[in-house]
């Protein structure tokens, strides 16, 4: 019986694909990632609300966090990226969104905004912060770092200075975990600029319901 080229052909074809077929039968199978959030928390205690208008940012962190693996510290000057357990957002992005909502619940306001801000905007006070460290360690514990500062929107007169060193503890290699310890470790430092912000505020003599708000340097009122 006579066979056609294009049989000839694919039964060729289907020769020389049978080595790779089993090739890709006995790689082993990799898991999808895992994507993971930091979420705000409730305050411990209750307050009265702080009438002021709150700048956030910026916000940053340092530039071996720029990525979406989960970046763990494994030594003083190591770090470890996980290709498994990824960031669901960009990490900067995430912790100022959390700061903003952590900072408004502890000081029972929604009258925050975010950086860059917009023209005009009034704004008491802007709160920035550089994050020196955010990242979980291998023991299982976390190590947060930062400096943050409160300056006088109206006149850019830095108010407030501080470095704040915070550490959690958890499981170890277990990446909800510390986006959990992480998460509340920023809980902690929302703790600590919200009680310096109603320091500066009990010196101007602020309660519930007096405003402060004034315009920023620079903006159309």
């Amino acid at each position: 019986m006579e066979r056609r080229p294009w049989a000839l052909a694919a039964a060729a074809l289907a020769l020389a694909l049978l080595p790779a077929a089993g090739c890709a039968l006995l790689l082993p199978k990799t898991n999808p990632p895992q994507f993971f959030v930091l979420s705000a928390d409730e305050p411990g205690g209750s307050g009265e609300a702080l009438p002021i208008a709150l700048g956030v940012g910026p916000v940053q962190l340092p530039g071996y966090l720029d990525r979406p693996q989960i970046a763990t510290r494994s030594g003083p000057n190591t770090i470890a990226y996980s290709e498994s357990h990824r960031w669901a957002t960009p990490l900067q992005q995430g912790v100022a969104d959390v700061l903003m909502v952590d900072l408004g619940r502890r000081l029972h306001t929604d009258r925050i905004t975010a950086f860059p801000f917009a023209l005009g905007l009034p704004r008491d006070y802007d709160v920035s912060v550089e994050f020196l460290h955010f990242e979980p360690a291998a023991d299982g514990g976390v190590l947060v770092e930062a400096l943050w500062r409160i300056r006088d929107a109206a006149s850019g007169e830095e108010r407030v200075v501080r470095q704040t060193s915070l550490s959690r503890t958890g499981p170890p290699r277990d990446a909800a975990a510390a986006a959990g310890a992480l998460s509340a470790a920023l809980g902690d430092l929302a703790d600590e600029i919200a009680a310096a912000l109603r320091s500066l505020g009990a010196r101007h003599g602020l309660a519930s319901g007096a405003a402060l708000t004034r315009s920023p340097r620079g903006a159309r009122s």
